[in-house]
């Protein structure tokens, strides 16, 4: 288990795409939480292990067509990221999924650790996500519910994911998406961003709740660079700007992105 800062790359160097040929990909991100108990939340996080997890599992995961899964947990809420190839569909696969051996009673073992979301409607459980922010997008639009085009890479990276909330109050949600989108976004941003070792970041958002994927070079230390991007050309004047639609995360003080904990890992673990 590697609580924060993963080392990644999204194919094997044989497979991976070349800058002139990318292999493009579909990424879903999804949320759900765990019950407010650290008995329990414990008790997930084993079960996600090598040792805890049932082996029919990631086999019928791998069996469906996707390529990577990870979940990453802070207190108790959780994201998930699935990356599958591109003409996969996501009800037809997850229902395909449901009926390969031990998979309805893996869902019902592990809804004793869970529990919805206050955005779920029919007692759906992973919710899908909208991508509202991409540092470096692939040029095809896409939706919560279709799925969002990803190249891959060939380079070693580090992936950190983190969590932050915007305050619960529509037209602020719609002017922080706004400033996200490529018409809203500031130029320097992205290029500081860019200059401090990062080659991708992502958010995601659903109601308030907010998930971001960032991918940095190897030796990404996340502290000091986070610091120095804060002294670089429009950083600050960005972040007061930000902290006008954000909010801590409960039982915190300060505004903040959180890192989370990658508690499994479909590639590297099985």
């Amino acid at each position: 288990m590697i609580p924060f800062g993963r080392n990644y790359c999204s194919l094997p160097l044989s497979q991976a795409s070349s800058p002139n040929n990318p292999i493009m990909q579909k990424r879903y991100c999804l949320a759900l939480d765990l019950r407010k108990d650290s008995a329990l939340i414990s008790q997930y996080k084993h079960v996600h292990t090598k040792e805890g997890i049932w082996p029919e599992i990631p086999r019928g995961i791998k069996e469906v067509g996707i390529t990577d899964m990870e979940i990453y947990l802070w207190d108790n809420r959780m994201f998930m990221i699935l990356e599958v190839p591109m003409n996969w569909d996501y009800d037809s696969e997850m229902a395909r999924l449901g009926k390969l051996e031990k998979q309805a009673e893996w869902s019902d073992y592990v809804w004793q650790f869970q529990q919805l979301l206050p955005y779920s409607k029919n007692g759906e459980k992973w919710i899908q996500m909208e991508k509202v922010f991409h540092l470096n997008p692939a040029g095809i639009k896409g939706t919560a519910k279709a799925g969002y085009t990803e190249p891959t890479y060939d380079k070693p990276s580090k992936r950190f994911c983190a969590t932050l909330d915007l305050r619960d109050n529509p037209e602020l949600i719609s002017q922080y998406r706004y400033y996200h989108s490529p018409e809203g976004h500031w130029p320097e941003i992205s290029k500081g961003i860019r200059s401090v070792g990062i080659f991708d970041m992502q958010i995601y958002l659903i109601g308030n709740r907010m998930f971001m994927i960032t991918e940095t070079i190897p030796g990404f230390q996340w502290n000091e660079q986070m610091q120095k991007l804060s002294t670089l050309e429009k950083q600050k004047d960005w972040e007061a700007l930000m902290k006008k639609f954000q909010q801590a995360l409960p039982g915190t003080k300060e505004i903040k992105w959180e890192l989370m904990e990658n508690v499994f890992d479909l590639n590297r673990d099985f």
